[in-house]
């Protein structure tokens, strides 16, 4: 069966697109801005995971943004170098918009939910883990952002109505025993064309 928020999460990907591909950075634009099939993949695979109200709170973030000039994937990029790169970050910081604490104290507990998914993920899955992000930010330098550090600037970049949504979201996921994480990257491969998780895994080496 269909997706039934495949449209919106098709348009979400589509604002995030244009957004990712202005995003500039020091050196140029990066090789990622222009595989636009790998770009889909990812975020599509992480959309499919989240239920109707956390993707609809969350197109409304995108076009607010859209209509004040604001990217939003922009913004995450520069909360995760609070902890990447603490020098260039204490630069720009002030141009940023203000997190308030109650913002903050739910992008942390979400946070906690990722790192537990993931985590998880990695006792069942460690070869194809080790291929991806660090998991902690004391793992962080300017050239690689772990788990940890990506997920709080992204949640960071949310409207507090997304947030909420999410959290009401992952609560019920673990509830039922469902580890987010894991189906993400599982969608993740079968977008790009790997295969299942559990045969990726033996093939890998080490």
């Amino acid at each position: 069966m269909e997706n039934p928020f495949i449209e919106l999460v098709e348009n979400i990907v589509n604002i995030e697109w244009g957004m990712f591909s202005a995003t500039q950075n020091l050196g140029g634009q990066a090789s990622c801005q222009q595989d636009k099939r790998q770009f889909e993949a990812m975020r599509k695979a992480q959309f499919l995971g989240w239920d109707g109200d956390s993707l609809s709170c969350y197109f409304e973030d995108l076009q607010r943004a859209q209509s004040v000039g604001e990217n939003l994937v922009t913004l995450k990029y520069a909360y995760m170098m609070k902890s990447t790169d603490p020098a260039g970050y204490k630069a720009m910081e002030k141009r940023l918009p203000k997190i308030s604490h109650e913002k903050e104290k739910v992008v942390e507990e979400l946070v906690e939910f990722t790192i537990a998914w993931c985590e998880a993920f990695a006792l069942r899955y460690p070869k194809v883990a080790s291929m991806g992000r660090a998991l902690r930010s004391s793992e962080d330098s300017l050239f690689s952002t772990s788990v940890e550090t990506y997920s709080r600037g992204e949640l960071s970049s949310y409207g507090m109505s997304t947030l909420l949504a999410l959290k009401n979201h992952y609560a019920s996921l673990r509830k039922a025993g469902i580890n987010l994480h894991e189906q993400t990257v599982e969608r993740e491969m079968q977008l790009m064309g790997a295969g299942a998780l559990a045969d990726i895994e033996k093939r890998l080496k080490g």
